[in-house]
């Protein structure tokens, strides 16, 4: 009950510092608006007063799969398919990596799908970490009865010697890893600096390729870093931001960056050179810029009301 207070509490907070973010853009609405879709919801959108569901969610930053943090609110629809579309790519593509370098994982709720085989049987389970533990759920629904129970009889005479193989499964599509760090860069920005940078014109291409699944955008976007951290590093001469999560970085367009300057910037990796300055990532809803009183919003279109 107390874990549901909280994090009603911190909804309710990130909706107010999105309603403040707002109205310092000249949008008087008790409103908060998906930083990705752009939809408006009013506090009813919250869900714990009335009952209902919450249509506005918590957004791990970057996905929680990699440590993220809850630091702003996307809408349910957002939230939902960035889960399967992008997130559980990263997540696979994180557990692949370690794998591949013997690395078992031991946080728990991580899990995957994998096939055991013991004696000429093979089936399909699920690997969950508790407690540190590993622990495999054979699945019925996708196994032959008969198999389960010669498993099972396997099982019961296990003695020393008898041999196992498990064979992971991951569902990592790299594009799609990227596209979900590509996201939380993106959630990234809008927390550090606030509407101004989601409306911003030279953004929009970039935020609709997020929404609309636009796997073939023409931009490599993400590098690799020798040395780990979690900041923003901005290289003001090339008018570009560095998302770093780890040992990766994002490269995300500033406000006057135009897409042109974009693709050329990002066809080898970005060198940090001239004068650039660092940030630590937003552990919450900033809004820097917003509140600057140097920008209004201009750029936003509100949507048409429903017929």
């Amino acid at each position: 009950m107390s874990q549901n207070i909280n994090k009603n509490a911190l909804r309710m907070n990130l909706f107010n510092e999105g309603q403040k973010a707002l109205a310092a853009l000249g949008i008087n609405e008790d409103i908060y608006i998906c930083p990705l879709c752009l939809d408006e919801h009013d506090r009813g959108s919250l869900g714990h007063d009335n009952g209902q569901e919450p249509q506005l969610t918590l957004e791990h930053v970057p996905p929680k799969s990699v440590d993220g943090k809850e630091i702003i609110l996307t809408c349910k629809k957002c939230n939902n398919f960035a889960g399967h579309a992008y997130d559980a790519h990263l997540a696979g593509a994180g557990r692949l990596h370690k794998r591949s370098h013997g690395v078992l994982i031991k946080s728990d709720g991580e899990y995957g799908s994998v096939k055991i085989s013991a004696a000429n049987i093979t089936l399909n389970a699920q690997i969950e970490v508790k407690n540190g533990g590993y622990h495999f759920n054979i699945i019925e629904k996708t196994n032959n009865p008969s198999k389960i129970e010669q498993f099972a009889d396997f099982m019961h005479g296990v003695k020393a010697g008898s041999e196992m193989t498990f064979t992971f499964e991951e569902r990592s599509n790299p594009k799609r890893a990227n596209f979900s760090l590509l996201r939380s860069a993106y959630l990234t920005m809008v927390a550090a600096f606030g509407y101004t940078y989601a409306f911003a014109q030279n953004i929009q291409k970039l935020r609709l390729a997020i929404i609309n699944e636009q796997l073939d955008f023409p931009i490599r976007f993400v590098y690799p870093r020798n040395e780990p951290g979690n900041k923003i590093i901005f290289i003001n001469d090339q008018k570009i931001a560095l998302v770093q999560f780890g040992r990766v970085a994002v490269v995300m367009p500033f406000l006057h960056c135009n897409e042109e300057s974009y693709q050329e910037i990002t066809r080898s990796a970005p060198k940090i050179s001239g004068q650039y300055e660092s940030i630590k990532l937003p552990q919450s809803f900033i809004a820097q810029l917003d509140h600057s009183g140097r920008y209004s919003a201009k750029f936003y279109n509100p949507p048409a009301p429903a017929p």
